[in-house]
């Protein structure tokens, strides 16, 4: 995800809280620029 700093820091804060049922043990925030450039969503594979 990437956008406003303000904006990532609050979607960021909202993930280390998670759902009442979830255990959140980390959340990494960086400063990266994207090799590539996307627009809107896109659902991916689970582990």
């Amino acid at each position: 995800m990437g956008g406003a700093p303000e904006r990532v820091e609050t979607i960021a804060k909202r993930a280390r809280q998670g759902s009442p049922a979830a255990r959140v043990e980390h959340v990494a925030v960086s400063d990266d620029t994207p090799a590539e450039t996307r627009a809107g969503f896109e659902q991916r594979a689970t582990l």
